[in-house]
């Protein structure tokens, strides 16, 4: 496919389509090398620190608002 095909498609097929292809990146037996090695790493590390109680996680929204406070404290 042409990328000026795929860009002039409508958004939600466009979306569909990114859906799709990242599917067919993450199935099978190549799903393992879509993430780079360093990436698991970090993963492996977090999921780690989590279990053992030495890290916390937070919901979406609290998220939000500290991401929302820390831009302003920069702004300022």
């Amino acid at each position: 496919m042409q990328a000026s095909k795929l860009f002039s498609l409508p958004l939600p097929q466009r979306m569909l389509a990114m859906e799709v292809l990242w599917s067919s990146l993450t199935q099978g037996d190549q799903a393992q090398d879509v993430a780079p090695d360093w990436h698991r790493k970090v993963v492996v590390a977090r999921v780690k620190k989590l279990r053992t109680g030495t890290d916390s996680t937070a919901s979406l929204e609290q998220t939000k608002i500290n991401i929302q406070k820390r831009i302003k404290a920069a702004l300022r």
